[in-house]
């Protein structure tokens, strides 16, 4: 008996807890937050028949204090246009009708944020799709300064300037694209994207001993792949360091026997490490021995 008692003051505890919840909230105009702490409330009134006397009494009395606020909001009135208050034994439909207002409520904003989200991401591509076209139409000048705005309005977008990045890239803007593109690597050094325009467009510049830095960086912050290594070799054949250029194809082929740039490379560096006989062949490296 004592422990239905201590469980029923524990149940009217919570019910005007969350009645208090629901005054706070629709104090402030939240009327999603409004609705779901009446629901909380009237839920566990539902399920706790045997609050009866007094206790009932002023709840009741505190639940129609709130609805009547409720729905003398502006914005409810074409939803309450009669009001709304709680009758003697109606809790279940009050909170069947609470429960479906603020269903209702809650598409309605999921929707509003959807259209906001899609008009912003409308907005995104639209301002890059017309700096792309002034740079395809050759204004280099109005597209740079079209990116630039772009990049500035919408700073806050993640990924933009890898975006923007690799659109100058295929635009033939090489110079404009490495700004962007280290910014972008500078801002997410584990995301992967940028690398690959950036060494792109610092290969069309000839700034072959950067894009091979670049790499490095790649290849500390990913890990061994045999593109990554293939990358390397080249870039070492490009600056004529030979050996790095064959170890780095002989670590592609390791990962990948199949790695057809690697084989490549190395076929055009071994002549020049190793050397090749009258015949053409290819000799093999000579060894040194040393009686010490």
């Amino acid at each position: 008996m004592a422990e239905d008692l201590q469980s029923l003051k524990k149940g009217v505890k919570t019910i005007r807890e969350h009645v208090a919840r629901a005054k706070a909230y629709v104090g402030r105009m939240d009327v999603p937050r409004t609705l779901e702490a009446l629901c909380d409330a009237l839920s566990l009134l539902v399920a706790t028949p045997v609050i009866m006397g007094r206790e009932k009494f002023e709840i009741t009395i505190l639940i129609d204090e709130v609805l009547r606020t409720l729905a003398a909001m502006p914005q409810m009135q074409g939803l309450l246009p009669k009001g709304i208050a709680l009758g003697k034994g109606q809790e279940k439909q009050l909170l069947a009708r609470l429960s479906s207002l603020r269903d209702k409520i809650r598409l309605a904003i999921e929707k509003a944020e959807y259209e906001k989200v899609y008009a912003y991401k409308q907005a995104i591509d639209k301002a890059i799709l017309c700096a792309q076209q002034l740079a395809k139409e050759g204004q280099m000048d109005q597209a740079r300064l079209a990116f630039r705005k772009t990049a500035d309005r919408f700073a806050g977008e993640p990924g933009i300037l890898q975006d923007i990045g690799g659109r100058l890239v295929r635009c033939g803007m090489f110079q404009e694209a490495v700004e962007y593109l280290e910014e972008a690597i500078k801002g997410d050094p584990k995301d992967p994207r940028p690398y690959n325009h950036l060494l792109t467009a610092l290969e069309n510049l000839g700034e072959t001993e950067r894009a091979l830095e670049m790499t490095k960086t790649a290849l500390r912050n990913f890990g061994p792949s045999e593109r990554t290594y293939t990358i390397m070799a080249r870039l070492h054949c490009a600056l004529k360091q030979w050996d790095e250029a064959f170890d780095m194809a002989n670590a592609a082929l390791d990962l990948s026997p199949y790695a057809s740039e690697a084989e490549a490379i190395l076929d055009e560096v071994r002549p020049r490490i190793f050397g090749r006989d009258a015949d053409g062949k290819i000799k093999d490296k000579k060894t040194y021995t040393f009686n010490l």
